[in-house]
């Protein structure tokens, strides 16, 4: 911009730049010139080199304002392209960002929000079943009782594991051949007893319930039914084993062998025949005390009610559900939110760049129409000079009276006189100047000249 303006008045105002002692002295010697014919005349109320110095003068501005002018208008070309760009492109794009934004949110809305099918549907499930559990606990007076809740599957696997060495030795007569098969089945009795004692436990817990007669009668029977099983089981493990501890001591032949000379024809009347000593009834009562553990570590570990446990861990599960679906509705939200900020943001940063752009187009042209004050000013401050000079040297070589003209040009008169130049060149500048009046303008300007 500075370039394009000192570009401007060095091409259309070079001559009134500086006054240089050589230009006083020449303007002198023409004042000389015309004093010595006694020009100009004494009465006149202009004088000849007056004019002329004014419409040189007045011809450099206008062309020199005729290209700042034009400097003007495309910084307001471009400034009003700047501006209609602000308002209505980028206004555009922060419309559609700002709708796809609504649109995103509208999708994450339905997909995991309150009026969402699986929203819905964990939220009246996780009420049902909070009404269910606040309707037992005014039923039975207190909460949930349970104990042993996260260790109760370890302890029972425990019982699996100690059931493994006391009853594999009861299976090691019939499947020495393959151990692996003989721990697999000691393995499997072992599973067995488990699940008897936990229903074992579980039964004798709720038979203590608040509960109708019928069901602790079914609850009893169970029981029996589940010890019954139970006992008998054990002992004939307890058997086998002694037999198979038995055989061991008094034969001197493999159990192969034996099998090939038909020795186990009265196996059966020979186990059921053990007795079981010391050391069995030992085993028997350790058997019994393993399964008695679990049976109590059941009993302990779940509550009287049969259906209130369920109902609470149904409940803690939807709410962990509905929980993680409010988790993902507000991931998803923020991922929108943060991914509209973030064009957002780009948006702004070029809504702002334009407008420092506005603003620096703004600036240049208040430079331009500042550089048009501090010309005018050097213009006429030249021309007063000039002035000067042709009328010291006038008067000096001119024997007739000083004309009342010189020694009267003030600055303020001559700036208002250059300033017309400036006015009407902002004139046919104007775009809003009708063609008859462009065209008088023209006219008045060919007649001036």
């Amino acid at each position: 911009m500075e370039a394009r303006l000192t570009q401007i008045e060095n091409t259309t105002l070079a001559g009134y730049l500086r006054y240089r002692p050589a230009d006083r002295r020449f303007d002198e010697k023409r004042g000389q010139k015309d004093g010595e014919r006694e020009s100009p005349d004494a009465a006149s109320k202009n004088y000849p080199f007056r004019a002329t110095v004014l419409a040189e003068a007045d011809a450099a501005l206008r062309a020199y304002g005729h290209k700042v002018e034009d400097l003007v208008a495309e910084l307001e070309q471009r400034r009003e392209t700047l501006q209609q760009d602000l308002e209505e492109r980028y206004a555009v794009q922060r419309d559609e960002i700002e709708e796809k934004y609504k649109n995103e949110l509208e999708h994450v809305e339905q997909r995991w929000g309150p009026n969402s099918v699986k929203h819905s549907f964990l939220r009246n499930k996780f009420a049902e079943m909070s009404d269910r559990q606040r309707q037992l606990e005014a039923e039975l007076g207190r909460p949930l009782r349970v104990h042993l809740k996260y260790w109760y599957v370890l302890i029972m696997t425990g019982v699996v594991l100690v059931e493994i060495p006391i009853n594999r030795f009861a299976f090691e007569l019939y499947f020495a051949e393959t151990p692996a098969l003989s721990f697999l089945i000691a393995l499997g009795v072992g599973f067995a007893l488990m699940l008897l004692a936990h229903y074992e436990g579980t039964w004798l817990k709720r038979s203590t319930g608040r509960i109708r007669r019928a069901a602790r009668v079914r609850y009893i029977v169970g029981i029996v039914a589940l010890a019954v099983l139970m006992l008998p089981t054990i002992f004939l493990i307890a058997l086998l084993r002694q037999h198979y501890v038995q055989f061991i001591e008094n034969q001197q032949v493999s159990f192969a062998e034996l099998l090939q000379q038909g020795g186990l024809e009265n196996l059966a009347r020979d186990v059921i025949s053990t007795g079981l000593g010391t050391q069995g009834w030992m085993l028997f009562m350790i058997n019994l005390l393993v399964v008695g553990i679990g049976i109590l570590v059941a009993v302990v570990r779940h509550d009287s009610h049969p259906d209130y446990e369920r109902i609470v861990n149904t409940r803690n599960k939807l709410e962990r559900k509905l929980n993680r679906v409010k988790m993902k509705l507000e991931r998803a939200s923020s991922k929108v939110k943060r991914e509209y900020e973030s064009r957002l943001s780009l948006i702004e940063k070029q809504q702002e760049r334009i407008a420092k752009d506005i603003e620096t187009a703004s600036a240049q042209r208040q430079k331009c129409i500042d550089h048009k004050e501090r010309m005018l000013e050097r213009v006429v401050l030249h021309i007063v000079q000039r002035l000067n000079a042709y009328e010291t040297g006038n008067e000096t070589s001119r024997k007739t009276a000083i004309p009342s003209t010189f020694w009267c040009s003030e600055k303020q008169e001559i700036r208002r006189e250059l300033e017309k130049a400036f006015v009407e060149e902002a004139v046919c500048k104007d775009e809003d100047i009708t063609s008859i009046h462009a065209l008088n303008y023209l006219v008045a300007c060919v007649s001036q000249s």
